[in-house]
């Protein structure tokens, strides 16, 4: 939990539609810096009791928490990859991903892609999705569909073909000196 996970946006975005649903928000994650503010700003907004910061959850522990979720909200400004959005996928919660970064390419078709820097839109995606169990269920398939196409196996033989690809590279430059 840290400023570029932009948790402080999505407490605002969640603010305005936090009495229309019996949804809470719930953040995971080890305590970062400035987890303070974004506590304070859940306070000042009078949802402090309806936002709970988690803490590290176990990996083991994950599915059951994605699958308890209505909704997987990633507002990140920066993300090396976004592995969480795959996971949320894989246990059929429909997703909502900010559209920078690494995130749109993990994502897909099958999440909603917003600004980082618009609450507004986020509020009202959040409202749409979950009011509208039908989307949800939309999206839950999409989102299997597409966590389907990534695995560890498969990126490790990506990961190997590169090093081949170096190491054949290297050989060749070596032969022409």
């Amino acid at each position: 939990v840290q400023p570029r996970k932009n948790y402080q946006m999505l407490v605002q975005a969640f603010a305005p539609i936090a009495d229309q649903f019996p949804h809470d928000l719930a953040i995971a994650g080890g305590k970062g810096w400035m987890v303070d503010e974004m506590i304070n700003e859940a306070h000042h907004l009078g949802i402090g009791d309806r936002v709970h910061f988690l803490g590290f959850v176990a990996d083991e522990d994950l599915p059951a928490l994605y699958s308890a979720s209505s909704l997987f909200v990633m507002p990140s400004i920066y993300e090396g990859f976004g592995l969480p959005i795959l996971e949320a996928m894989a246990c059929a919660v429909p997703v909502i991903i900010s559209n920078i970064s690494s995130l749109p390419e993990v994502a897909g078709n099958a999440a909603v892609q917003l600004p980082a820097d618009d609450p507004d839109a986020w509020t009202a995606a959040m409202s749409e999705i979950l009011n509208d169990e039908n989307r949800r269920a939309e999206m839950a398939e999409a989102g299997r569909i597409q966590a389907r196409r990534f695995s560890w196996r498969q990126a490790a033989d990506e990961l190997l073909a590169v090093y081949d690809a170096l190491l054949d590279k290297e050989a060749t430059s070596r032969h022409n000196y």
